[in-house]
């Protein structure tokens, strides 16, 4: 009889050893897999990020702030700009961007140098744990010196290093208004900082 019980417990004493370590097996490569990938779009960050761009495409000329209603097509200095963009992440790598750039600075007030103010929404798709992250953007954005509504829509591709995000991205951008400025495109490139 006592034979049969330390038998019956022998089985009994292995699951219980076994069980916790197939368990941690499972558990511990997990944070190493999501440690520098993941993590860098996780819902409640901010990021600021200042960023050069240029723009492409028909436009009428700004000088000062105020449109000269000849059309021409892009591809003077007025064209490249410099802006800055505070993004928020209220989910998990879905964002929301407000940025503001200007085509001529002066030596006038902030916003009276403002050309473009605007809001994206962007998705990121992380590729693993590697840092790099495309994303597509759809968004509104209002030209404040030719008093145009553009619609944006495009793509681009971040490089995140935990504090310090590195992007590119380009926007095809269409205004429903005005055909003489419609058809345009902007290139971005900025580096931002996440907390």
């Amino acid at each position: 009889m006592v034979a049969v019980v330390a038998t019956a417990a022998d089985p009994v004493k292995k699951t219980v050893v076994e069980k916790p370590h197939k368990l941690k097996g499972l558990i511990l490569p997990e944070p190493k897999e999501e440690s520098l990938g993941y993590r860098l779009f996780d819902a409640g960050k901010f990021t600021i990020s200042p960023f050069a761009a240029v723009r492409l495409g028909n436009d009428s000329k700004t000088v000062s702030g105020k449109c000269n209603t000849t059309s021409q097509q892009v591809g003077n200095d007025e064209n490249w700009a410099g802006g800055l963009a505070l993004t928020y992440y209220p989910l998990g790598n879905v964002a929301v961007e407000v940025s503001a750039l200007t085509y001529h600075a002066t030596g006038h007030s902030v916003i009276d140098t403002i050309d473009e103010a605007g809001v994206n929404f962007k998705w990121y798709v992380p590729i693993r744990a590697t840092g790099w992250a495309p994303y597509g953007i759809v968004g509104y954005t209002g030209d404040t010196a030719n008093h145009d509504h553009l619609g944006n829509i495009g793509a681009g591709l971040a490089w995140n290093l935990r504090r310090v995000e590195v992007f590119l991205d380009g926007q095809y951008r269409n205004n429903f208004e005005n055909n003489d400025r419609s058809n345009q495109f902007l290139a971005r490139c900025g580096v931002g900082l996440t907390w």
